[in-house]
């Protein structure tokens, strides 16, 4: 099992983040359409622990052993840095929106940075890992 999340971290944390990168856009589109189409001027999309919420809180858990066994494979400490850095960037602004009665537009930016970062450097990291010899993990190597 632990080979396995070893082999495929990057590949997790790459849907991990997409998912959760889709998830934040819809639902934050489809709060602010609502609030257009009332006639309201705000776009509160304040968290609870509903099912959103506990979707939200899956993708931190997903993300967090997928950075873990990514940074642990990988011997690049750039990799390793960015990995946790985008992770903290990303938990930080989803747990905001938790915590804050109104949370501000800025925390949900901050959480798509975060997540469009967890994917890019997850991509980056399976390059190095195929192209060179920086990864614990061997992974196929690509046919030119």
């Amino acid at each position: 099992m632990i080979n396995k999340l070893n082999r495929y971290a990057d590949y997790i944390g790459i849907t991990g983040s997409s998912l959760c990168l889709v998830h934040c856009i819809l639902t934050s589109g489809a709060t602010l359409i609502s609030a257009l189409m009332a006639h309201t001027h705000g776009n509160e999309h304040h968290h609870e622990l509903n099912f959103w919420g506990w979707m939200d809180l899956s993708m931190i858990v997903v993300s967090i052993v997928a950075v873990y066994f990514a940074a642990k494979a990988t011997h690049h400490v750039f990799i390793k840095t960015m990995l946790w850095g985008f992770l903290t960037l990303f938990v930080a602004s989803t747990m905001g929106k938790f915590i804050m009665p109104h949370p501000a537009a800025w925390i949900e930016i901050i959480g798509w940075g975060g997540s469009l970062g967890l994917i890019t450097t997850h991509f980056t990291n399976l390059y190095i890992c195929r192209r060179h010899d920086g990864c614990e993990v061997r992974l196929a190597p690509v046919k030119n």
